[in-house]
Formats: structure tokens, sequence, C-alpha cells
């Protein structure tokens, strides 16, 4: 039997009061869903401002209102609410009529298992809205936050950047213009010179991750097919890896923001590099669904890992590991993979860290 989705509200619009009553009760009996019962299609409208409804059945044949006349009475109010046709006395002209007004699903009445196709079909479209308003809800949030962002990351880039650049000039000053013989004299003076350089670099250094951080965070419009392989080897030679190295041991395709996923990639190489010293190790590989006997080719997850052969995540900050400015090194931004993480909500993808021997990271590509 298929699984039904719970809780659905129905309003039935139904001239028949005995098949309005057994609509009632089968429903109700047999899903757990509430149905409210009307015989007047002209009090549809009014019903619809007082309740909250997930899906409308109607009966076509009424005497005061058929069903396609109740659709385009209140579709353009109520148009995010499916709408279903159910009646006994269809024919393909009206079928077809409801499919180019835009009615969500026909159902003849009558016959063995009507309402068992009728429920299921309640179900299928409630579960699509359902699923179509927490798509919505993510992106609405998404972009709110990407606007916060975005004026966060001009004040970053404005009014921070400017008392940075004349700090930097006066340090520069400062550097040229004092003799050897006074540095000689005074060496505490070149190293609190040194400080405020390194300080300066280490501002712009965030500055730089905070507009980074801001421009990842919207989602995903265009895609392409990117290979892993060729993408791995790629960014490895974008960052500094000095005596690390990178094993690739596999390729999959990827439909993705090719300019986002080589930002994910190596923000996950310089976490590794950073937290798992110079000569750690970092293998790539694909994740691929399980073939066995009892399992469908296409089922199980799919996507890609990036793991090293670190110390792996210091405990009391797994469950924090993306959140921005969080990071194990004092000296650290922060930023990394926050903007992992927003990469792979931007594209609609799910990422997990495991420990095995190292840190390891898997995004499962949700396509």
């Amino acid at each position: 039997m298929i699984k039904l989705v719970e809780d659905i509200d129905i309003l039935y619009v139904e001239d028949n009061e005995s098949l309005g009553e057994l609509m009632e009760s089968y429903m109700e009996e047999e899903s757990g869903w509430t149905v409210d019962f009307i015989s007047d299609p002209t009090e549809a409208k009014d019903l619809l401002e007082q309740e909250q409804y997930d899906v409308i059945v109607s009966d076509h044949n009424m005497p005061e209102k058929n069903g396609l006349d109740l659709y385009e009475d209140i579709k353009e109010e109520y148009e995010d609410i499916p709408f279903l046709l159910y009646t006994g006395k269809g024919s393909e002209e009206i079928a077809a009529e409801a499919v180019s007004l835009g009615v969500d699903s026909y159902v003849k009445k009558g016959g063995s298992g009507s309402l068992d196709l009728l429920s299921n079909e309640i179900s299928n479209k409630v579960e699509k809205r359902r699923t179509e308003q927490e798509l919505h809800k993510s992106r609405k949030k998404l972009e709110q936050e990407h606007q916060l962002l975005e004026n966060f990351a001009s004040i970053v880039s404005h009014d921070l950047r400017n008392p940075l650049n004349v700090l930097q000039s006066y340090v520069d000053i400062l550097q040229r213009d004092l003799s050897e013989e006074y540095i000689e004299e005074n060496p505490e003076v070149q190293t609190y010179l040194d400080h405020m350089e390194s300080s300066t670099e280490r501002m712009e250094e965030i500055i730089e991750y905070a507009l980074k951080y801001e421009e990842v965070g919207l989602p995903v419009d265009e895609t392409e097919t990117v290979g892993l392989d060729s993408l791995a080897s790629d960014c490895w030679e974008n960052v500094e890896s000095e005596d690390s190295s990178l094993n690739v041991i596999g390729d999959i395709s990827i439909e993705a923001d090719e300019p986002r996923l080589k930002s994910l990639m190596e923000n996950l190489y310089s976490n590794s590099i950073d937290h798992g010293g110079e000569d750690v190790e970092v293998t790539v590989g694909p994740i691929q669904p399980m073939h066995t006997s009892t399992r469908a080719p296409e089922a199980g997850r799919r996507g890609f890992f990036v793991e090293d052969d670190g110390p792996g995540v210091p405990e009391g900050i797994e469950d924090k590991i993306f959140d921005f400015g969080v990071s194990s090194d004092q000296n650290g931004t922060g930023f990394g993979l926050s903007i992992v993480d927003q990469v792979v909500k931007s594209h609609g993808w799910d990422i997990d860290y495991k420990y095995s021997d190292g840190a390891r990271w898997e995004i499962t590509v949700n396509e």
C-alpha cells in the first residue's frame, strides 16, 4: 500500500449529500484526513477565506455552478492550493478542458478503487505543494541572509578597507624612512613594525574571506557538468600545498556552478593543510550508490568526499564547525568551512563531517 501524506485538510464540493458524507467518513477513517463537505459551490469562496485547506476536491456537474467554473472563480486567489476534479459524468472533452485550464488532477468517480485513486492523487498533490513551499521558504531565507551579507560586505570593503589602507601606508612609510642605525639601536621598533604589518595583512585576509562568503550565498540558477578528477587536480594547483600531497581515486560528473565548486574544494584543501600539517595527504573520490541484488542501481547517496590524514576536528566544536567565524586555530579566520557550507546550501546539497583517521567531508549531490 502506498504511504499517504498525513494531516491533510480537504474542502470537498459535492451537490450529492450522500456522496459528500461518504467522502467525509472514508477519508477520515482510511487516511486520518479532515474533510469539510459543502453542497453549494457558491459557498466555497467564503469558506476558503475563513479556513486553511491543503486541497480542494470538487464534483463537476452541479446545478448552481460546475466544477470548472468554480475553479476559474478561485484559481487566481488560491492558485497555490491543488484543485482536483472528481466527477462521475466526465468525458474526454471535460478532462482536456480541465487540463488546459490548469486543474491539478482529474479523477473519475465510480468503479473499483476510485476512492483509493483519489486518495493517492490528493496525497501526491499535497506532498508536491508542501515540498515547493519548503523550497520557497528556504530560498527566501537564503536571499534574506544574502542581503544581510551583502550589506556587511559593503561595510567591510569600504568602511574597514579605507582605514586599513591608511594604516598600511604609514607602516610602509616608517619602514622606508627609519634608518638602519636607528633600528639597530631600537630593535623593538622593528618588532612593532613587523607586528603591525602582519596584523594589516591578517585584516586584509579577513576582508577577502568576508567578501567571498557574500558571493557564494545565493541559490545556484545555472549549472554545468564538472568532472571531479580534473576539478580536484586543478584546484590543488591553486593552494599553497608545500609538502602536502593529493590523491584522486576516481571520477564522477557533477552538475554545479563550477566557480563555486572550485571555491568549496580549495577551502577544504586549505583547511586540511592548515590543520593537518605541512605534509598532510589529501584524498578525493566519488561516493557512488551501492549496487546489490536487493538495491536498485539508482538508489543511495551520490556525491564525493575530501579527506585527510590529519588530526581531525577538535572535540567540542564538531557541531559548530560550519558556523561563521569558528576556528580551532587562534590565527584562523573561521570563514573557510562557512564558505564551504554556503556553497553546499546554494546548490541544495548536503555535507557531513566524519572522523576516520583524519577529517573526512562527504558532500551528497541531490540531482
